[in-house]
């Protein structure tokens, strides 16, 4: 049970070179529990570099929060996902015990001036979560409002007339690499290419969220082909831990789509999962992309309402 406090004195300090970032990590773990303790994953150091890659700087871009007697508390850091997203993205955190005081409105205030200070365009940051309301009112008090909203759904019943075909001529793939780095990404691109922060995926990027997820999760993707090139995937992570299944990245190139293809992919990720007997099998949706939530709820998923997570601009 979380010991609230009634502190609302914080010193704001920059965040000091010889400081580990995985007291920063520590901090965003405890956090996560007491959102949502039946699914947050534990992230371990390695994630750090996919958050906080080239051109991160600790004392310009993070700041940490301590109480009077110097404990840290609490931390705002500014970053582009190592190029991953159009945007930049706040990240952060506090102990849950000062959910109810001052603290929240503070770190929201700090990452803002973090953004101006460097004059970015396009800095967002995400709430998740009905016990993430505190920093949802610092957020307004401020001026802001959600601009996107992202669902997380929930498998609760495999519809038994959910059994879509593969198309003639096509073959699906299941390995633990994509077959080819380069058409994994060309469908990627082309797939999500207009859609919500979408920025273009390279080589490199998307070898380093392969080698992350590898690193978290016992991880897969799903392929289609047609003649031997790539045109669908789909990324299948299991948390042996939990014994959740998360898929993501689920595309196919344009030209294929409207085949079935998409939901033959999400049959087979539900397919691995269940052999794994995984507990839950989780994705998430953009809540304007109501071909994918109409997919994933003619499968047999649920919007768990509880999760929902907002995106705000704040510069």
């Amino acid at each position: 049970m979380i010991q609230k406090t009634s502190s609302d004195h914080f010193q704001k300090k920059t965040w000091e070179k010889d400081v580990s970032l995985s007291n920063l990590l520590t901090l965003h773990n405890t956090m996560g529990n007491y959102l949502y303790p039946d699914y947050n994953i534990e992230f371990k150091d390695d994630i750090l570099d996919l958050w906080f890659g080239k051109g991160f700087d600790l004392s310009r871009d993070v700041i940490r929060f301590e109480d009077d007697n110097g404990k840290f508390v609490g931390y705002v850091a500014m970053s582009n996902l190592s190029g991953l997203f159009k945007s930049h993205f706040l990240f952060y955190a506090i102990l849950p015990e000062y959910f109810d005081t001052r603290l929240p409105q503070q770190v929201i205030e700090a990452g803002i001036s973090l953004g101006k200070s460097q004059n970015i365009q396009g800095l967002e940051i995400e709430t998740t979560g009905t016990l993430s309301a505190p920093f949802d009112r610092a957020l307004e008090k401020f001026g802001f409002h959600p601009f996107h909203y992202a669902l997380e759904l929930h498998l609760v019943d495999l519809n038994p007339s959910f059994l879509p075909q593969l198309p003639q001529g096509l073959t699906y793939q299941k390995s633990l690499e994509p077959v080819n780095l380069e058409q994994y990404v060309e469908v990627y691109n082309a797939a999500f290419r207009g859609s919500f922060d979408f920025q273009e995926w390279t080589l490199e990027n998307s070898q380093s969220l392969i080698d992350s997820q590898k690193k978290h999760f016992d991880f897969a993707i799903g392929q289609v082909f047609a003649d031997g090139i790539l045109i669908g995937s789909c990324n299948l992570a299991y948390e042996p831990g939990k014994q959740f299944g998360y898929i993501s990245g689920l595309a196919v190139i344009p030209k294929f789509q409207h085949q079935k293809i998409g939901s033959y992919m999400l049959l087979k990720a539900i397919e691995h999962f269940t052999e794994k007997e995984s507990k839950k099998i989780i994705l998430t949706a953009d809540v304007e992309n109501e071909k994918a939530v109409g997919l994933y709820t003619k499968a047999g998923f649920r919007i768990i309402e509880s999760l929902k997570t907002k995106t705000y601009m704040v510069t």
